[in-house]
């Protein structure tokens, strides 16, 4: 628990360093392709990548993987794209609008807590209602594919070298 403490607080202040996590500055003032906010998903998403399947061929990472819901993903999606166009944070760069003493940081902060207190009221009548939906089961890429132990971890480290590389090399060469 203490080591993701340090890495949050480590990506806190690269994302504060950088004003990436500003709305204005990821969408407005600065074209998407030159912007710190793709290299910086990027990075983050392939080194992350790497790091959970090393963890999980060490034995430090054990994977729970959900079934397929498309009746929660769409619901949850126009909720949390509400959420973020409305407040301009998304949960990532909202406590550090909060660790800035900025009121719309807070006001994130309590509605957040109030849709969550809402959902959880709610969920258990939404489960047995007729929009509920069906759920699928699914698997890892790895394993539907046929791989598992070390040509799963290759096959994780190629992808997320291949989203490192693209972090890198995105917006070079323009002006």
């Amino acid at each position: 628990m203490l080591a993701a403490l340090a890495i949050g607080l480590v990506f806190g202040a690269v994302m504060q360093a950088g004003s990436t996590y500003q709305c204005d500055c990821a969408l407005v003032r600065t074209p998407w392709r030159q912007s710190a906010l793709p290299r910086a998903l990027l990075s983050a998403i392939g080194l992350g990548m790497i790091l959970i399947y090393s963890g999980a061929w060490l034995g430090f990472v054990h994977f729970h993987v959900k079934a397929f819901y498309p009746m929660g993903i769409a619901l949850g999606a126009l909720i949390f794209g509400a959420g973020v166009g409305i407040l301009g944070y998304c949960p990532g760069t909202l406590p550090i609008a909060i660790a800035e003493r900025r009121g719309d940081g807070f006001a994130g902060l309590i509605g957040g807590v109030l849709a969550g207190t809402g959902f959880t009221a709610f969920a258990s009548t939404w489960a047995h209602s007729p929009w509920h939906g069906p759920t699928f089961s699914v698997e890892r890429l790895g394993p539907a594919l046929g791989l598992s132990g070390a040509s799963e971890v290759l096959l994780a480290y190629l992808i997320g070298g291949a989203l490192l590389i693209a972090a890198f090399t995105l917006g070079r060469g323009r002006p």
